[in-house]
C-alpha cells in the first residue's frame, strides 16, 4: 500500500509557509515537504523523500491562479504519466491553475526536488507589475497572455544552478535572516534560469542534433566529470564518444550552453568551493583535487569565478574539530 502525503487540510495552497512529513517504519520510508512564503507571491517548495514504496502526493489548489514555476528535479522520478519533466533536470512552466485537487505518484527511491512558484494575486489573471519586474523583458512578453501557457524543458541542472540549490538546502540561518537569505537565492535562481530560457530559445533555432548525438554528448560530459583531475583532450573525448571534432564542439555548446572545458572549469570551481567550505584540506590539496598542478593558477581561476581568493573564503570558515 502506498504512502500518502496530503495538503488537503491546509487552509490555503501557497499563501502561507508550511511543513508536511510522513513516515512508515515498516518500509523505512519518509517524506518531507516544506513550502516557504518569500513574499510578493514567491514561494519555495522543497521535497525530500526516501521511499521504499510508492508515494501518493495530494495537492489542493484553493483557488484559480496564474502561476510561473521554475522547477529543479535533482534526484528521482515520478510515475510515467508525468514523464514530460526531465529527471534529473530543470524546466520552466507557465499556466492557469484551477481550484482542484491533484494526485501525483512518486516511484520508490530518493526524491529531491526544489521548485520556485511565482503566483499571481488572488482573482488576478496576470502576474502583478512588481512580480513582472523580477523577470527580463523578453520573458515578460511571453507571459502577457496566461491562456497561452507554455512549458520549456531546460535540460540539465547546470553546476551554477546546482551550487545555489545546495546553498538553499544548507541554509545556515533561521528566522528573519533565513527569509532574507532564501529570498536572495530565489532571485538568483530566477535570474540564472531566465537567462537560460533566452539562450535555450536561441539554441532551439540551431541545427537539430540526432538523439544518438545527444546521448554521446551526455556521455562525454560524464567522462569529463569523472576525470576532473586528468581530463582527456577534446580530440580524444570526441573520439571516445564516436563523434568528429567539429560536430562535438558545436553540439556540446548547443546542448550545455558552453564549451566542454568551460563546463569542466565551472564544475571544478564549484567542487573546490565545497572542499574549502568543508575545511578538511589545505588550499594546495584542494587545487590538486580539482586538477590544478599549481596553487597560484588555481587561486587565479577561483578569483575569476567567485570574485574572492580561496584563502579569504577559508578564513571565514570555522575549523573542523
Amino acid at each position: 500500500m502506498p504512502l500518502i502525503l496530503s495538503d488537503r487540510d491546509l487552509k490555503t495552497s501557497y499563501p502561507t509557509s508550511y511543513e508536511l512529513s510522513v513516515k512508515c517504519s515498516q518500509y523505512i520510508s519518509s517524506a518531507y515537504k516544506r513550502s516557504i512564503n518569500l513574499g510578493h507571491g514567491l514561494h519555495l517548495l522543497v521535497r525530500n523523500y526516501q521511499l521504499e514504496e510508492p508515494l501518493l502526493e495530494e495537492i489542493a489548489y484553493a483557488y484559480s491562479a496564474v502561476e510561473l514555476e521554475f522547477g529543479f528535479n535533482l534526484v528521482g522520478k515520478p510515475h510515467q504519466q508525468t514523464s514530460r519533466f526531465s529527471y534529473p533536470g530543470s524546466f520552466l512552466q507557465f499556466e492557469q491553475t484551477n481550484s482542484r485537487t491533484v494526485m501525483g505518484e512518486w516511484l520508490p527511491g530518493q526524491i529531491l526536488k526544489i521548485d520556485l512558484h511565482l503566483t499571481a494575486p488572488k482573482d488576478s489573471q496576470t502576474l502583478s507589475s512588481m512580480q513582472m519586474e523580477l523577470l527580463p523583458l523578453e520573458l515578460r512578453q511571453q507571459l502577457e497572455n496566461p491562456d497561452d501557457g507554455f512549458y520549456t524543458d531546460l535540460g540539465i541542472v547546470t553546476p551554477e544552478v546546482h551550487l545555489v540549490l545546495q546553498q538553499i538546502l544548507n541554509c545556515p540561518y533561521h528566522g528573519e535572516i533565513e527569509q532574507i537569505y532564501l529570498q536572495a537565492k530565489a532571485l538568483e535562481l530566477i535570474a540564472i534560469q531566465s537567462a537560460h530560457v533566452l539562450k535555450h530559445s536561441d539554441r532551439n533555432q540551431a541545427v537539430k542534433l540526432k538523439s544518438s548525438d545527444v546521448d554521446r554528448l551526455y556521455h562525454a560530459r560524464d567522462v569529463l566529470l569523472n576525470n576532473v583531475e586528468n581530463p582527456p583532450s577534446l580530440i580524444d573525448l570526441a573520439r571516445l564518444v564516436g563523434m568528429n571534432d567539429c560536430t562535438f564542439k558545436r553540439g556540446f555548446r548547443q546542448v550545455f550552453g558552453t564549451t566542454a572545458f568551460g563546463y569542466l572549469r565551472k564544475h571544478r570551481m564549484i567542487q573546490a568551493r565545497q572542499f574549502l567550505l568543508e575545511n578538511k584540506m589545505s588550499i594546495a590539496e584542494v587545487a590538486c583535487a580539482v586538477g590544478y598542478s599549481h596553487p597560484g593558477y588555481f587561486a587565479a581561476a577561483f578569483r575569476r569565478e567567485f570574485g574572492i581568493n580561496p584563502s579569504s573564503l577559508r578564513r571565514d570558515v570555522p575549523a573542523c574539530d
